[in-house]
């Protein structure tokens, strides 16, 4: 058996840590720009434009991605939106926003329909994923004082 030390446990202990931390600031970021794009952005019309859908084990099977296509300035765009996969066909209409500076850039306008598919189950997973690590690093880092005293004692 592989001698536990201490060095293990803290560092199991510091990825858990920033892991945890780093995707909470990207999701807050993340949700604070589409926020801010509902609330200034400009208004369209998307067109559902191709559906695809993957049948892999470790991607969500049958989830589809859905692309629309909007115009802005003469300039068309195609996006791949995150939504449920019940009643989206090709050709179907959604009221979008985007970013007139970067017009990429967009979402629903209406927040409830972006919440069919945005992974909320995944931000989960990675959480407990995290505390499980931590919670290792914590047992590494026990073990490995306690055979740190058990080596001190016997001298």
């Amino acid at each position: 058996m592989a001698k536990m030390n201490i060095r293990d446990g803290i560092i199991a202990i510091l990825l858990g840590v920033f892991v945890a931390v780093f995707f909470s600031i990207y999701w807050a970021v993340e949700s604070a720009e589409l926020s801010s794009l509902r609330s200034d952005g400009t208004v369209t019309t998307a067109v559902v434009s191709e559906i695809r859908t993957f049948e892999r084990v470790l991607v969500r099977s049958g989830s589809p991605q859905v692309f629309v296509t909007y115009s802005v300035d003469g300039v068309t765009y195609t996006n791949r939106l995150r939504v449920g996969s019940s009643g989206v066909n090709v050709g179907d209409e959604f009221v979008i926003v985007y970013n007139p500076n970067a017009p990429d850039r967009m979402t629903f306008l209406d927040e409830s329909l972006a919440e069919q598919g945005d992974g909320t189950a995944f931000h989960y997973l990675l959480y407990i994923v995290c505390v499980l690590v931590i919670l290792y690093g914590i047992w590494i880092l026990q073990k490995g004082i306690r055979a740190k005293r058990k080596e001190t004692s016997k001298e």
